[in-house]
């Protein structure tokens, strides 16, 4: 008996899993976890896309002509990296919210070490976390 399995697919879960748990971790803490503390981190179920409330707050008001020419500018480097069309637009749409708020987090998605899929820590690449990273270099113009 034979079966395919999508790596690219598992991959992708355990590091969105990882990003939500650890995520949530630097939440309560201003110290982001290690990477070899994220796989512990893992058990959140938590969407990536903007709750009702986060997109309330994202959208209203309406966004300004830059903060929709950055949210563009995210949303295609993005797709030119392989994310999916929903998940580049919910990222670049919850990093929106994230400056709206003056969060000074980044995330690996916007990292030049996000490109390379390789982290310098050693650890997975939890693209859609917001952290603090020692390693963070921006990706973006």
């Amino acid at each position: 008996m034979s079966f395919a399995i999508n790596l690219d697919a598992l991959r992708e879960r355990a590091a969105n899993r990882i990003a939500n748990a650890a995520n949530a971790a630097s939440r309560l803490t201003d110290s982001p976890p290690h990477a070899s503390q994220l796989a512990a981190l893992a058990t959140s179920h938590e969407s990536p896309s903007l709750s009702m409330e986060q997109a309330g707050r994202c959208h209203a008001p309406a966004w300004s002509e830059s903060e929709i020419r950055v949210f563009s500018e995210r949303r295609d480097r993005l797709l030119r990296w392989g994310y999916s069309e929903q998940r580049a637009e919910s990222l670049a749409e919850r990093l929106t919210l994230r400056d709206r708020e003056h969060d000074d987090r980044g995330t690996c998605a916007e990292c030049q070490h996000g490109r390379a899929k390789r982290c310098p820590d050693g650890g997975p690449l939890p693209a859609d976390l917001l952290n603090r990273c020692h390693s963070f270099k921006s990706a973006e113009v």
